[in-house]
């Protein structure tokens, strides 16, 4: 799983996470089994911030701010049916919904940023631009050109995925536009990170997102508490919203499903892995690779609306209402707007 995140040195250790994770049931406490024994691999990588974005797009921030407010001001959602939903109702209370103490692995609020979930939103228009829309206020720099340029890419894997064992004829596969667009997505996005820019406010978007998707990772105390059982996540995600009348976003399957492949792919690319035509054609050879890249595409495809397995088209970002889902992406003649 991705919540054994404290391996990352190049941020601080998350003591407070691991203290209060350890305060659960130790079901919810065996993601950091690892991290206990010493046994993360050298290479152990956390997960990218748009694992976090796709995460915090399902809407799963208001859903449970509903849950522990339910639980802290009265019984509208009864009493917790156990000490162990009691617990997760307390620490969740205090890792996701209070502002951490200066320092602290988590800490993203000051005088200057008092609203977490606005900085890490500010966090994502900065790395992804148009998935998130309106309501963020000038930053300056941001990769307002993300959504195509990923858009565009996917398309050209695509081709390359599905004329790969193409023995005879014609193959329109270009590895040199694959790595050209790979190449603009390092620059843009690593461009964000030089001197551990947004370092801080990546580690502290992706712990949140994992503990509240540990939550959701199976019938966890306080889902069973809700009597939100199900078989996934997503449905889990579902049944906590009609306890407190607030539904996750209609494309909530497909933004669990992205979140992690569309993590690994962009860790690969800020690596620089396909930026020369030879290594882009690991995108649709490599079967890992491949297998990732091919769970993009079909759900980037349900997110934004847009299919890169469709004929390409021009694309550019909607401007859509100040929300916390992201803008979509819509078929459009011209380039992107002046």
């Amino acid at each position: 799983m991705f919540f054994q995140i404290a391996a990352q040195d190049k941020v601080p250790a998350p003591e407070l996470l691991q203290r209060r994770w350890g305060q659960l049931d130790r079901r919810l406490a065996d993601a950091f089994d690892a991290i206990d024994d010493g046994g993360l691999p050298a290479e152990f990588q956390p997960p990218h911030i748009a694992y976090a974005w796709a995460w915090e797009t399902t809407r799963v921030v208001e859903v449970f701010r509903r849950v522990v407010e339910a639980h802290v001001e009265g019984e509208r959602l009864g009493i917790p049916a156990s000490p162990e939903a009691r617990r997760w109702v307390e620490i969740t209370e205090d890792l996701v919904y209070t502002d951490q103490p200066p320092g602290a692995a988590l800490s993203l609020t000051s005088w200057l940023r008092p609203d977490a979930q606005a900085v890490r939103r500010n966090t994502y228009y900065r790395m992804f631009g148009g998935l998130v829309g309106e309501g963020v206020p000038n930053v300056g720099t941001a990769n307002a050109g993300f959504p195509v340029l990923f858009h565009h890419l996917l398309e050209q894997v695509w081709i390359g995925i599905t004329n790969r064992t193409n023995t005879s004829g014609a193959n329109p596969t270009d590895n040199s536009r694959i790595a050209e667009k790979a190449l603009r997505l390092f620059e843009m996005l690593t461009a964000r990170r030089r001197e551990g820019n947004l370092h801080q406010e990546e580690f502290a978007s992706v712990a949140t997102m994992a503990w509240l998707h540990l939550t959701l990772s199976f019938d966890s105390p306080i889902i069973v508490s809700l009597t939100a059982q199900g078989p996934s996540p997503a449905e889990r995600l579902q049944a906590v919203g009609g306890r407190v009348d607030l539904m996750p976003d209609p494309r909530v399957v497909s933004l669990i499903e992205l979140a992690e492949p569309m993590s690994d792919l962009l860790r690969l690319i800020e690596t620089g892995a396909f930026n020369e035509p030879e290594e882009a054609a690991q995108l649709y050879e490599d079967d890992d690779i491949r297998n990732t890249a091919s769970l993009v595409i079909n759900h980037w495809a349900a997110v934004t609306g847009l299919d890169p397995r469709a004929k390409p088209v021009q694309a550019e970002p909607v401007v859509m209402p100040a929300a916390p889902a992201p803008a979509l992406l819509s078929r459009a003649t011209g380039g992107p707007p002046a």
